[in-house]
């Protein structure tokens, strides 16, 4: 049994989400729980709030919409299995496949720009 603080009551299912931290219903993942910020798995009719690395192959965890998602939001980039606004230190952003790479897998015919940290298709700004 799961604990409804919205009907205050005992449910066998949560009408939207079950964060198993706490043995509750939840209508939003926590962004801070015993394991770690948690994430919606809406795979299968799952409904469970899980850690990231628990989302379902394919999906990344994206902290805007609080869910494992196939597609990381416009802006974004995968990055091992999040969603992530600026790649980490010594990772580029590749545009066309919206994930962080190293330098030298950004995808042909692009090219590392250390200035922006992307993969760009020629080289600007001043050379001395």
């Amino acid at each position: 049994m799961r604990k409804n603080d919205a009907t205050y009551s005992c449910v066998d299912a949560c009408p939207y989400l079950y964060d198993p931290t706490t043995n509750k219903c939840v209508d939003i993942c926590p962004t801070q729980s015993t394991v770690g910020p948690l994430f919606a798995n809406l795979a299968n009719n799952n409904n469970t709030c899980i850690i990231a690395t628990s989302c379902p192959n394919n999906t990344y965890a994206d902290s805007d919409s609080r869910t494992c998602t196939t597609t990381c939001p416009s802006g974004t980039y995968k990055n091992g299995k999040y969603c992530v606004y600026i790649c980490p230190n010594g990772f580029y952003m590749d545009n066309s496949t919206q994930s962080c790479v190293m330098p030298v897998n950004c995808t042909a015919p692009t090219i590392a720009d250390n200035q922006t940290r992307s993969c760009v298709s020629q080289c600007i700004g001043t050379f001395y």
